[in-house]
């Protein structure tokens, strides 16, 4: 059994690093297996890419921070979107890029190839932009667009283990005020502005601040949100921005609808020698058919009104209204059922794409769902559970680590 390469796990929507938020870690029952007992188990990395950013960009910083070099998105994609090229530059500080809007750090893993492919953790949208990732490695975009000096392909992913993933897309993103037409935000989206204005306030704060560490980086040097290089702006200069991020496609409240996820489904394929493992999460019950409630001491007060409403949600739209009925068991950010694997913008039986006989190349389902919320496996861990998630990520990783044998 391989354990010198280390898994990779990735954060998902509002995601942060380990430097953030007063040290506080994104995966915290993670972080406590390996410090309560690592034996046998490999090294652990925790990148952090943009947490509101697109699949696309959060792909490229993700690719970059680990392998090494300056993040660059692709000229074309840049143009498309109107957004800086460049970005931060990881790997020895004497190898520094000009162009890089700043050093990043050290890379994370060099040694990452295809005869050292790496197994990858994802939480919520941690897992399309892996799946994105993977894509782009197929695909050589590193090397045809964005100036890398060597060849990738699919194979650089030994696995892809999803944790509460947005392998669909989720109503919520409707909810708050995506059109279910197009994905796009609407003007209307009140509570959309609302987090904003939060942002600005949190944004000011850091900035007054005389402290010399920041509490959160949003990863958006590519947009202009930093132009002193100064980490506690960025807030402050999202939240005042005009327009360009946020009515567009190009940022993560878009491409976690389902409109978004119908498109990118189409060509996030599995690949035939990579495993792919699924696991779900739950935190509502159904009221004799006619509502569907939070599970009192499973859903964490903040999530609460989400679960509510993503289990109560109905929409006119033909096109989704069919699908919806099947959504209403959710974890207080994305329906259980849109969890389990890709199908949304594929053809075909949605069953016939996945299989439960333990072979790489499609999904490997928990036959059942993990009794939790959104929060629980990651960043927000109650108490009296701890011990229960420490031994989830246990045999998580057993179950990777077995696939190396």
């Amino acid at each position: 059994m391989n354990t010198e390469l280390p898994v990779v796990f990735c954060h998902g929507l509002l995601g942060w690093g380990d430097d953030e938020l007063n040290g506080h870690p994104y995966y915290v029952c993670a972080h406590e297996l390996k410090e309560e007992d690592d034996s046998g188990l490999p090294p652990f990395l925790f990148p952090t890419t943009g947490p509101v950013s697109s699949l696309h960009d959060q792909a490229c910083e993700l690719f970059f921070q680990l392998k090494g070099g300056l993040t660059d998105y692709g000229a074309e994609h840049s143009e498309k979107f109107g957004h800086k090229r460049y970005s931060r530059f990881y790997g020895n500080k004497t190898d520094y890029d000009p162009k890089a809007t700043r050093y990043g750090g050290p890379a994370l893993c060099t040694v990452w190839d295809k005869q050292h492919p790496l197994d990858f953790v994802g939480h919520s949208m941690g897992v399309p932009v892996i799946r994105m990732m993977q894509y782009m490695l197929a695909e050589d975009y590193f090397y045809t667009n964005c100036g890398f000096r060597g060849h990738t392909d699919d194979s650089w992913v030994h696995s892809v283990t999803s944790v509460a993933g947005s392998q669909n897309g989720s109503p919520l993103t409707w909810i708050l005020g995506a059109d279910t037409d197009t994905g796009i935000l609407k003007k209307s989206a009140l509570t959309v502005r609302f987090l904003c204005m939060l942002l600005r306030m949190e944004g000011k704060y850091q900035n007054n601040s005389r402290r010399n560490h920041f509490v959160f980086d949003l990863h958006l040097d590519q947009w202009d949100f930093d132009d002193d290089g100064k980490q506690a702006h960025m807030l402050a200069s999202l939240a005042a921005a005009n327009g360009e991020f946020d009515d567009g496609e190009d940022w993560a409240m878009y491409d976690l609808t389902p409109n978004a996820m119908e498109q990118y489904n189409n060509f996030l394929i599995e690949y035939p020698d990579t495993w792919y493992f699924s696991y779900t999460t739950d935190a509502t019950f159904s009221l004799f058919g006619l509502t569907e409630l939070f599970m009192p001491f499973v859903c964490h007060f903040a999530l609460c009104l989400n679960a509510l409403l993503i289990g109560n949600y109905r929409t006119r739209n033909e096109k989704w209204k069919d699908l919806i009925k099947t959504w209403h068991n959710n974890d207080g950010m994305i329906p259980t059922e849109a969890q389990r694997f890709p199908f949304v913008g594929r053809t075909g039986k949605a069953e016939e794409k996945r299989n439960c006989t333990g072979l790489p190349g499609t999904w490997t389902e928990l036959p059942y769902a993990l009794l939790m919320d959104h929060a629980e496996p990651a960043m927000m861990p109650h108490r009296y559970l701890k011990k229960i998630e420490r031994k989830f990520y246990r045999k998580l990783l057993e179950r990777i680590m077995d696939t190396r044998l």
